[in-house]
């Protein structure tokens, strides 16, 4: 009996993203006696890549012992650190952040204590002082999306921008406040021109060899925010296409440390038949490096080095099935095929050469390529 529930605790808890699977694991349910309300569970790094800071994701209803939210502590068994985490009400869920060598096992006590005190290294808020502006960070990297009322001035896109960074601390609110980002005053600065095009890395409709994107975003919801994660949803206005109406759901996250963001997009068509989806980046002119890796699942484009601002490296990530890419004129992307409601899962980011997060490019393919 005990065999078969360790094998269920096991897929309770597998990868935390469907579409990338980099970690196992395994919740201890037995040899608990009297009042110990502790959980012990190993991690796996199943992955072909050391893991630093990783965000692993635990789902608190699959504990054995219940604990209360505001005093939930990771320790790790063998050092007795305890790791930063933050707690996810609206999905019931644990994030806590650790590292981990490829191929190796560790041990995390998940109980009640004196919580760490921690640093926040993520952020996103809506930004009514900017036209309704949707902005996220985190301690690596930055990106907005448009609202409503940039579309009622004329300004239609459902792009992302990135703002680089070469600091890690959070400038969402600074920024904003000094209202002069387009200016580089140390720490980086939004030098990212999305224009009508899907930018760092969105999706849109694709039919007849044409793009058909929604406008700007109507609605959003902070689902979380703060030390490890931030996580909202958009919605978007439904929109023709040809002889259906699409309606469009987007769900972002970013992680702490991370240069990618996970996208969970629904497109649902009145017709109820499957979607094409290109998902892209913008491509300027001039030369640049782009690389496509269908077989991976990946597109990296280097954008052409400005001589003031550096160079902004661009990506995107799936393990959906690919059946076609495409370079033209303004765009680089992929086109994957989607059920009517049904989840499509990728990631997408940008860096900075400036920031020196990564070396070169070949860094930046493999970093896309194991993400």
């Amino acid at each position: 009996m005990k065999k078969l529930l360790f094998i269920i605790s096991l897929f309770i808890c597998q990868a935390v993203l469907a579409q990338n699977t980099t970690y196992e694991c395994r919740y201890d349910k037995f040899g608990k006696k009297g009042n110990n309300t502790s959980n012990i569970i190993e991690i796996t790094n199943i992955s072909s890549s050391n893991m630093r800071n990783k965000i692993i994701e635990i789902d608190l209803d699959s504990l054995s012992h219940k604990l209360d939210k505001n005093k939930i502590v990771a320790e790790n068994l063998l050092s007795k650190e305890k790791l930063d985490v933050q707690y996810i009400e609206a999905q019931n869920k644990l994030l806590i952040m650790l590292d981990i060598a490829k191929g190796t096992t560790v041990k995390i006590k998940i109980k009640e204590g004196k919580v760490k005190e921690q640093k926040d290294y993520t952020f996103g808020r809506y930004v009514p002082e900017r036209k309704d502006d949707f902005a996220w960070e985190n301690n690596k990297i930055a990106f907005r999306m448009y609202g409503p009322a940039l579309e009622a001035e004329g300004e239609i896109s459902s792009g992302i921008d990135v703002w680089v960074k070469k600091t890690e601390d959070l400038v969402i609110d600074k920024w904003y406040k000094k209202n002069d980002y387009h200016k580089d005053h140390g720490e980086g600065g939004d030098f990212y021109k999305v224009g009508a095009s899907l930018g760092a890395g969105a999706s849109a409709v694709w039919e007849d060899g044409k793009l058909f994107m929604s406008k700007n975003w109507t609605d959003y919801k902070v689902l979380c925010t703060g030390k490890l994660r931030t996580t909202f949803v958009l919605n978007y206005a439904d929109y023709k296409v040809k002889n259906r109406t699409i309606s469009v759901r987007r769900e972002i996250s970013l992680d702490a440390f991370s240069n990618l963001n996970h996208s969970k997009v629904v497109y649902t068509s009145s017709d109820g038949k499957d979607i094409k989806i290109a998902i892209g980046i913008k491509k300027r002119k001039g030369k640049g490096e782009i690389k496509i890796n269908e077989k991976s699942g990946y597109v990296a484009y280097i954008e052409p080095t400005n001589k003031k601002h550096g160079t902004t490296a661009v990506g995107i990530s799936t393990k959906a099935k690919i059946i076609e890419s495409r370079i033209d004129k303004d765009h680089i992307f992929i086109i994957v095929k989607v059920k009517s409601g049904e989840v499509l899962n990728y990631r997408h980011g940008a860096y900075w050469d400036k920031s020196e997060q990564f070396k070169n490019s070949e860094e930046w393919f493999k970093y896309l390529n194991d993400n």
